[in-house]
């Protein structure tokens, strides 16, 4: 359940107060997150948005970059029982409209400042066309958005600006019930539409604490999240993280010089991200070289079929405990974790008792490769897994 996650939280924030939680960075600058300033964080906006009407079994939308709010937004629904629904900042009006008519979000949490983008008027245009009109909480993330009225933000049922100095004694909701939502991802994959693959708190927590002891994410290692927050990869990542008691290095935008001086600076252990990005950092780092020894495990999702290409480099990259792993399956399922020492070649499904799903078979081996139109591929041949469900998720009909 999410409240053991929560639990596992403040746990180190009595005990590790001062070790570092979470890293926002930015080219010039780092800013830096404790346990207890998370704990502090989570606990002030918790109260902040049980006075502003989010109660247990709830939605909140959070449209934000990689910053620590987003993840503070997220333990602060959990506290509450609520549930967060990820918004890319990279989506158009269509695509919030959707959002706000399928999850009927009672909060928006929409960033102000982010690299020059306003993303002001694409929400007013969702709204107008949509019959939910949500209260709107103006981040200007850690880093500062500059000057903000906050008014021109309300779509009719108020805006303002979250602060971290609210009551912090708002009781955690009774977290029981096994079935208490705690995230949905909207990545629109190739539905068209964004949809809302929902994920139960109690799969989660399992989930996380599962990656965490794969990926041995432990106190002093460090994830490097290039991968948006409010999609699956991302996700996974920075929760196991979280749950193995690391630090992650939250990375805004993707400049891949940028990043590989942050993870030489910050000894990054962790990261995963697509074959495209993968590319890039590579190549940035043939041109010009960066101590970046300290990383160990690298995940890659083959979106663009160049994962493959980056086995080698990837070694010369790092020290030579370093495992790449790759995936190409399906983002929706809550499983990134794959665990394959050596080639990218050597493929297979996350283990089904990570979350507590049969994810196939009962041998446990893998289902039949399918190509996008769901016709099963011969062996050795490109195809997608198609696990027989969802791991500890409830998918909207009409997604």
């Amino acid at each position: 359940m999410m409240e053991r996650l929560l639990g596992d939280l403040d746990v180190l924030a009595e005990t590790s107060p001062d070790a570092v939680a979470l890293i926002d960075a930015r080219a010039d600058t780092m800013r830096r997150t404790t346990w207890y300033e998370l704990q502090v964080r989570y606990r002030a906006l918790a109260a902040d948005l049980r006075q502003r009407g989010v109660v247990a079994g709830g939605a909140v939308a959070v449209w934000l970059p990689n910053w620590s709010d987003a993840i503070v937004w997220q333990l602060a629904s959990a506290h509450l029982g609520a549930h967060v629904v990820g918004v890319n900042t990279r989506y158009n009006v269509t695509e919030v409209a959707h959002v706000l008519r399928a999850a009927r979000p009672s909060v928006v949490a929409v960033a102000h400042g982010f690299r020059g983008l306003d993303f002001l008027p694409r929400l007013r245009e969702a709204a107008a066309v949509s019959p939910v009109k949500p209260a709107v909480a103006v981040i200007s993330g850690p880093h500062g958005g500059g000057a903000v009225s906050v008014r021109d933000y309300d779509l009719g049922m108020g805006a303002w600006a979250p602060s971290m100095t609210a009551p912090s004694d708002v009781a955690r909701a009774d977290l029981g019930d096994q079935a208490k939502l705690m995230v949905a991802f909207t990545t629109s994959g190739s539905t068209g539409d964004a949809k809302l693959a929902g994920h139960w708190a109690s799969a989660v927590h399992r989930h996380a604490r599962a990656d965490a002891a794969a990926l041995d994410l432990a106190p002093g290692d460090v994830a490097v999240c290039i991968l948006p927050l409010s999609g699956v990869f991302g996700f996974n990542l920075a929760y196991a993280a979280l749950a193995g008691g690391a630090t992650c290095l939250l990375e805004e935008t993707f400049d891949e010089r940028v990043i590989l001086e942050h993870i030489a600076a910050c000894g990054g252990t962790h990261m995963a991200g697509g074959d495209d990005m993968l590319a890039r950092l590579l190549d940035a780092w043939a041109s010009q070289p960066a101590k970046i020894d300290t990383l160990r495990w690298i995940g890659v999702a083959d979106f663009i079929g160049r994962s493959e290409e980056g086995t080698g480099p990837c070694r010369r990259l790092g020290h030579r405990r370093l495992r790449l792993v790759g995936d190409n399956g399906t983002r929706d399922v809550l499983a990134v974790r794959h665990g394959l020492p050596g080639a990218l070649a050597r493929r297979r499904p996350a283990d089904p008792r990570a979350a507590g799903e049969d994810m196939g078979p009962r041998d446990g081996q893998p289902g039949p490769a399918r190509r996008s139109r769901g016709t099963p591929v011969s062996r050795h041949q490109r195809g997608q897994r198609v696990p027989r469900r969802s791991v500890g998720a409830a998918v909207r009909p009409d997604s």
